[in-house]
This record gives C-alpha cells, structure tokens and sequence, in this order.
C-alpha cells in the first residue's frame, strides 16, 4: 500500500513539473507582455491579423492600425504577441531590440 502512495506523489510531482508548471510561466509571460503594451507596438492579433497600436484607450482597450485609414478597437486578451519589424512574431514574447545606427 505504501508503494502505491508514493508511486501516486512520483507522479503527481511529475505532472506538476512537466505540465502545470511550464503553462503557468507562459502565462504569467503572455500577462506581463499585455500589460506593457504601449503605442507603436506592432502586434500581432489571435486572428492573425498584424496592425500596430495607435492609442492605449484604457487598462482594456486599444486602437489598432491594420490599413491606412483602418483602426479597429481590440481588447487586449486579443493579443496573441509582438511582432518585429518585418512583422514576424517575437519569440518567446521577447522586447523589441532597437538597432542604433542602423
């Protein structure tokens, strides 16, 4: 009976540090990366769609430019991520790193 308690605690510690663990860093990433949106950031939507952000309305809200003469309102949960300049998804959330001089 002992053998099976502590089989069940091996792999409950397992499933917490394969499974639990990793999804709550990406979250907590995916939250931190939300909460520093600002104007000028390019992102990329959970629709796919690339636009850049135009104004920070309140804690919820931006004003996305997709087109020239286009501006969506977009809740924030509907971030998927940043994109770089050439409009490729950042990895792993990454800041945007600014080239001088170039």
């Amino acid at each position: 009976m002992d053998t099976t308690l502590y089989q069940l605690l091996i792999l409950f510690l397992l499933f917490y540090l394969f499974l639990i663990r990793p999804e709550a860093k990406k979250a907590k990433k995916h939250q931190e990366m939300l909460n520093s949106l600002k104007k000028g950031d390019k992102i990329i939507t959970r629709s796919g769609v690339y636009g850049v952000i135009s104004k920070v309305q309140n804690e919820n809200d931006l004003l996305v430019d997709i087109a020239e003469g286009v501006t969506i309102v977009l809740n924030k949960m509907g971030v998927f991520s940043l994109a770089d300049e050439a409009g490729a998804p950042l990895a792993n959330n990454q800041t945007k790193k600014k080239n001088k001089g170039k």
